[in-house]
């Protein structure tokens, strides 16, 4: 009589104890998930302020900085969906909604002398990167024979040779 109700209780000890662990990896997998789409939306966050941080060699229209500045909010919109109680991406949230309406109101097109020509070998790979990012993510596959930004890229070529 004492075997079978010692048996059934380690049965039941061994279907609790896999019943765990079943729910902590199911627990597990949404973590990793969670934090699979973050590091996706910071490597687009920090790809678009790599663009920003050279709109200071190229000119940038209105619509292409409001088009970057968007594409930080929609990201941290996304973050904030999978980490609600961080306030630093409210923070950072907050000043991109600034930053765009800063934009919308006191936008002055930028002037052709805006463009510099790289001063060295480093300058001209990171500038022409940029422009490739830019060619990559924000002109149509339609749009890409016909781009100015091909006339650019030899432009700058021809700049760095003739120096």
């Amino acid at each position: 009589m004492l075997f079978p109700i010692i048996l059934s209780l380690v049965g039941m000890l061994l279907i609790v104890t896999i019943g765990y662990n079943v729910v902590q990896q199911y627990k597990q997998r949404i973590e990793a998930d969670q934090r699979m789409a973050i590091s996706k939306q910071r490597a687009v966050i920090s790809e678009v302020d790599e663009l920003l941080l050279n709109a200071t060699r190229m000119p940038f229209s209105k619509s292409l900085l409001l088009i970057l500045q968007n594409r930080i909010r929609n990201a941290l919109i996304i973050m904030l969906k999978s980490a609600p109680n961080n306030p630093a991406m409210r923070e950072h949230l907050k000043n991109t909604d600034a930053q765009i309406q800063q934009i919308r109101t006191n936008y002055t097109p930028p002037d052709e002398s805006v463009f510099r020509t790289p001063e060295n070998d480093r300058e001209a790979l990171a500038l022409l990167q940029v422009t490739k990012k830019y060619v990559q993510y924000y002109v149509p596959n339609t749009q890409r024979e016909k781009s100015p930004l091909k006339f650019l890229l030899l432009k700058i070529i021809a700049l760095k040779s003739c120096n």
